[in-house]
């Protein structure tokens, strides 16, 4: 009798082994089901699009000079629209105060994803009003602004990490009316950099290089200037963010310098 118990002891041992060894490879199959290996990105483009569930958030430019080192996905399209931006410029020289006030109406950036590091970019600027004081003289322009087309390579970063750099070519068209842009065609180069801070912070760095065409009309002179953003989630969910930004004195105020020149 003592030998039976023995056997049956150890028959339900084995059972017992077994069934939660089958518990535990199931445990296993779900985890790697719910958490697949990451996919090749690099073999996605405009013709082969990155499926929905491998994309990555959504990480629009600005706000002010600050960029976003992040491409869109390739095969995929990206429409990003700033309700109204406001610029704001004075200076005093000789005596005489200038002051530059500038409104941008619905400036647009539509953007499309070639390939997983390469995205090309169309910015638009539909309406604006530029009242321009010098003295006791007031000038007034409005219409439509230039057309700047761009290419955004993400050098690192883009698909994860604590920082993402990014190099954008771009090329500005003088599509502009009344004055309200440049008088030729322009060009420089955009370095977008973040990096995550503690607490869920992040920082925005941008560097940019610009060719801008001289007042006269007769060639042209580079320029420089650096913007930083600091910004965080509003909420958990991260449905919108909050930001800081302050670029350089030199973008803020060339523009405003040279139409006030123009007039």
């Amino acid at each position: 009798m003592s030998k039976l118990r023995t056997v049956m002891a150890a028959g339900m041992a084995q059972v017992l082994c077994c069934l939660l060894a089958q518990e535990v490879f199931a445990v296993d199959a779900d985890k790697a089901d719910t958490n697949p290996p990451a996919p090749d990105k690099s073999t996605f483009n405009f013709f082969n699009p990155t499926p929905s569930r491998y994309m990555r958030e959504m990480d629009p430019d600005g706000p002010g000079g600050t960029e976003s080192p992040y491409t869109v996905d390739a095969g995929h399209f990206q429409f990003e629209m700033t309700l109204v931006d406001y610029t704001l410029d004075r200076e005093s020289s000789g005596g005489v105060r200038q002051r530059f006030d500038a409104w941008a109406f619905a400036p647009i950036t539509l953007k499309v994803g070639l390939l997983n590091e390469l995205d090309a970019e169309l910015v638009l600027e539909p309406y604006q009003i530029v009242y321009e004081r010098k003295g006791g003289s007031r000038v007034t322009r409005r219409g439509f602004g230039d057309t700047t087309v761009r290419i955004k390579y993400n050098v690192w970063g883009n698909d994860g990490g604590s920082t993402a750099l990014a190099v954008m070519p771009y090329v500005k068209f003088p599509t502009s009316e009344n004055g309200l842009g440049s008088r030729g065609v322009e060009g420089g180069l955009i370095l977008p950099m973040t990096l995550d801070l503690p607490g869920d912070f992040s920082l925005a760095l941008t560097t940019q290089f610009d060719f801008v065409r001289n007042e006269a009309g007769r060639g042209y002179r580079p320029e420089f200037c650096n913007s930083i953003g600091l910004a965080h989630d509003l909420l958990a969910t991260s449905w919108g963010t909050w930001s800081l930004s302050a670029p350089s004195a030199r973008r803020a105020t060339r523009t405003g310098r040279e139409r006030l020149t123009r007039a």
